[in-house]
């Protein structure tokens, strides 16, 4: 049944689809489970880049490895959460990329979880109360609840990448945590536990990606200013502080014994070196720096012409550049410049303005909302008092525009926006006002559903009609090719898609010819190409793959790999394979 309207609980819209907050609450996890569920199924046999390393972090903690396991790159939080199930899932390599899936699935419901404690805490927040002579009020619980699955659905599934095998969602449930907490300090309903789990949340946040430690003291700043009781709230600001630093601080410890310096994480590091053009490129976009004297280690140059590089030790993973990249950028600095800086913020402008256009749907309902209030200065007196929903956010977005932004690294932080602006509206609170208002978060809600019930009829149609498993199938048909197993080999330029299949079929690359390289490769006489395939094979390889051979010419020496993209030539003398399916 509806509760009574109050000054701080306008009342529900009646009518004909009006539902009990129990009910909407039920329907709305509904939705939910079953849209994560789907998109985690339909995507089963999906697997980035980042999930490999992320996979083989997990796979060194498991063993034991610590040296290997410790990366500076890689935060550790979602390796962990991969490698829960592995000792109860004694499953085929085959189901890997799907429990992967599944472990991201209830991540995509724990994100959810932090997501409406959020709504929750804004709607008993005194943001939301109305006054006893104040007469507008903000939009009702029901239009919240409808308006929040949207965008939460939106932020989740078309800005964080919800499949992209990534950690992105761990941030997520960190920063909805921990914004709900600043509310409920914000209110003067913090009590002790409050603060602590005000610390932790952010301190997993931080596991989960070290860009939130920086953003962390954005956070504790804002909460030290938020309460109203001062006195007792700066000693409780210090328990967070010590609750964070308990958390955190073993890593940090970790991390700077390991590289022998003070640091929290090298990814923002390494993306600011890639962004200033200071010659560190990836493993996947250049595999060597045009000034390799600046770093402490380099790859070993095994050719010049035809470019071909070595990497076989000291680190582990399947690809050693990409599994490890602060190792390889250790000694390069940055050397700031106004062109490039100002260079990464046009970019940054650009994406920002891309994520805008096509938020199409939020950014319409949101001006007929305030077109419908009318004072734009109550709305901006209303959401200056937001400051604790909207300025954390802002640090974000303001920290990545510096660097790089992705809409998977900043989608809580706009979803956080967005939250703002709407509750700094207010309306008449009457209930007719109230019911006609909330057509709109209906309509906002259908613009976002359309596309993603279009994207769940695909992932049901691939549950009954599943595509190949290409990755699954390279790694077979390397092995029936004579590469067994815990051997090395060398690519030829970069992959087709993901590097996927040389972890299913338990092979290390060890040497390469970078792209830039590769058309020098294949236009070389094939007495050239055998002396660099000799070189390549001096670090361990067997064999040599390539996605990119020349079109239209003969390969001798050079066989498919099933019906990928995919093309394996094997170095003499290396040893002949039993032809079996891997871990089958």
């Amino acid at each position: 049944m509806m509760g009574a309207a109050s000054p701080s609980n306008p009342a529900q819209p009646a009518g004909r689809f009006a539902l009990a907050p129990s009910n909407l609450r039920r329907f709305c996890w509904l939705i939910v489970s079953v849209v994560g569920l789907l998109e985690a199924l339909g995507h089963s046999f999906q697997m980035g880049d980042d999930g490999v390393n992320y996979l083989e972090v997990a796979d060194n903690y498991l063993r034991g490895d610590w040296h290997n396991a410790v990366n500076a790159y890689w935060s550790p939080l979602y390796s962990w959460l991969l490698a829960i199930p592995i000792p109860f899932l004694h499953s085929s390599l085959y189901w890997e990329s799907t429990r992967v899936h599944l472990v991201g699935f209830v991540i995509f419901l724990a994100s959810y979880a932090a997501f409406e404690f959020l709504l929750t805490e804004l709607l008993r927040s005194p943001l939301m109360v109305r006054s006893g002579n104040d007469a507008a009020v903000g939009l009702s619980k029901f239009a919240w609840r409808i308006l929040g699955l949207a965008l939460f659905l939106y932020a989740s599934l078309f800005l964080a990448e919800y499949n992209g095998t990534t950690p992105d969602l761990c941030v997520a449930v960190a920063v909805f945590a921990a914004t709900g907490l600043l509310l409920r300090i914000q209110s003067g309903r913090a009590g002790c536990g409050t603060y602590a789990w005000f610390g932790t949340a952010l301190a997993l946040g931080y596991l989960a990606k070290a860009a939130m430690f920086p953003l962390s003291f954005i956070f504790f700043g804002v909460a030290f200013f938020a309460s109203p009781a001062r006195e007792k709230h700066r000693s409780r600001i210090l328990a967070a502080g010590f609750v964070f630093a308990l958390i955190a601080g073993p890593w940090v410890a970790v991390l700077s014994h390991s590289k022998g310096r003070l640091t929290f994480g090298d990814s923002g590091k390494y993306a600011y070196l890639t962004a200033m053009n200071t010659g560190w490129k990836s493993g996947f976009k250049g595999l060597s720096s045009p000034d390799d004297s600046q770093y402490v280690h380099t790859f070993a140059k095994l050719a010049d012409h035809p470019e071909a590089l070595g990497f076989a030790t000291p680190v582990s993973g399947s690809f050693p550049p990409a599994y490890d990249a602060s190792y390889w950028l250790e000694g390069a600095k940055a050397r700031f410049r106004w062109g490039a800086q100002l260079a990464i913020l046009h970019g940054s402008y650009d994406s920002y303005l891309d994520i805008l256009l096509g938020e199409k749907g939020l950014l319409a309902g949101f001006l007929v909302l305030v077109l419908v209030q009318g004072k734009f200065r109550l709305f901006l007196a209303t959401l200056a008092r937001s400051w604790t929903l909207w300025l954390p956010s802002l640090a974000a977005l303001g920290m990545y525009a510096l660097v790089l932004v992705q809409t998977r690294y900043v989608a809580p932080f706009v979803a956080l926006i967005w939250i703002a602006l709407f509750a700094s509206l207010r309306f008449p609170g009457s209930g007719e006002t109230q019911r006609w208002l909330l057509a709109v978060p209906i309509a906002i809600l259908l613009v976002v559903a359309l596309p993603i019930a279009r994207s769940l009829v695909s992932d049901v149609y691939r549950s009954f009609r599943p595509e190949p498993f290409e990755d699954w199938e390279v790694a077979g048909a390397l092995h029936r090719s004579g590469v067994p197993s815990n051997y090395s080999i060398a690519i030829i330029g970069l992959p087709a898609g993901t590097l996927y299949w040389a972890r299913l079929a338990g092979v290390r690359i060890v040497a390469a010819v970078p792209p830039r390289a590769v058309g020098d490769y294949w236009s070389a006489s094939p007495d050239v190409q055998a002396h660099v395939n000799s070189l390549l094979a001096q670090t361990g390889a067997i064999a040599a793959v390539s996605s990119a051979p020349p079109p239209n010419r003969n390969l001798p020496g050079w066989t498919q790999l099933a019906s990928s993209p995919y093309y394996l030539t094997l170095f003499p003398a290396a040893p002949q394979s039993d032809s079996s399916h891997p871990h089958e």
